[in-house]
């Protein structure tokens, strides 16, 4: 394949086929990632495939889907906890010097040695939560080390500087722990899809259960009782949302708040919840084909559900 453009990974997979000695025309199935030149409705993979067999069943990759619908979300969040949480781990990388100091001030506070802060990824949101959760539990220690340094003029660094003021914000804390609450239901429902040995029926059921779950924290409840648990993917739930007042973001969040101006928590609930809006439907939108065929694969028999 000599492009990368949708002609030619067509051409590529057709050629692969004739080589094998399979006939196009009984091609079934095909996985793929979510980019548009493989499955966008206009000249794409997927409609020049489907030229040669209408019935084409295709599946779109479920980790890339997860990962743009956290993407798409995380954009409505205040753009400068990226930068806190790229250049937290950016600070230890580059000196071992600070990561020693930083280890002093972590055994002062906790009694052991601190955990890694991990490498920030720039193209996956679900692996920068674990990076998040890193800082989240070495809070109180990052929070006090930049403090050090900016008052002890050691490092006359403008991102120490940077990190100490919001390391002291604790709107930021507010964000990331709503950030990690949110997104954990999805991270444990991506592993389950990378497992070769999990029950599909399972994963049609989980994948329910994650849209289901954030629904909960938005719909009237006597609305969403409404609703089978199997339509969520197609469910028009912006008309019926709560109003901010009503909406619970959880215990963790609420005793964060504690210590934020009434205006600043207002403004983040909001932030919030328009999050969990782009988030569901993102899902919605990547993830609804995925459950349509899972859906009619529980239908066969359950000593039929085995990975070949």
């Amino acid at each position: 394949m000599r492009a990368g453009i949708s002609d030619a990974i067509a051409a590529a997979i057709l050629q692969q086929l004739k080589c094998d000695r399979l006939k196009t025309d009984k091609l079934l199935g095909l996985g793929m990632d979510g980019a548009s030149v493989n499955g966008g409705a206009h000249h794409s993979v997927t409609t020049i495939l489907r030229d040669i067999n209408p019935d084409l069943i295709v599946v779109k990759c479920i980790y890339h889907s997860l990962h743009l619908a956290a993407k798409e979300a995380c954009k409505i969040l205040s753009r400068h906890l990226d930068f806190m949480v790229r250049e937290t781990h950016s600070w230890f990388s580059v000196s071992t010097k600070r990561q020693i100091e930083y280890a002093d001030v972590y055994r002062t506070l906790e009694g052991k040695t601190p955990k890694k802060i991990v490498r920030f990824s720039n193209t996956r949101w679900l692996v920068k939560l674990q990076a998040v959760d890193a800082i989240l539990d070495q809070w109180d220690a990052l929070k006090l080390h930049f403090n050090i340094i900016t008052q002890s003029n050691k490092e006359r660094c403008y991102t120490a500087l940077q990190l100490h003021e919001m390391y002291s914000t604790p709107e930021n804390k507010l964000y990331l722990t709503f950030l990690s609450t949110t997104l954990k239901n999805i991270m444990a429902l991506n592993r389950l899809f990378q497992s070769n040995s999990v029950d599909p029926v399972k994963l049609f059921k989980d994948l329910n259960n994650v849209i289901f779950s954030i629904l909960q924290m938005l719909v009237v409840p006597s609305q969403l009782q409404k609703i089978l648990q199997y339509d969520l993917a197609t469910y028009d739930f912006k008309r019926v949302c709560m109003p901010l007042n009503c909406i619970n973001f959880g215990y963790e969040f609420n005793v964060l708040t504690v210590n934020i101006h009434p205006e600043s928590i207002v403004q983040i609930k909001e932030r919030c919840k328009n999050f969990l809006i782009v988030l569901v439907s993102q899902l919605q939108k990547r993830v609804s084909e995925n459950i349509k065929i899972l859906a009619k694969y529980r239908r066969f028999p359950r000593n039929q559900h085995r990975h070949r």
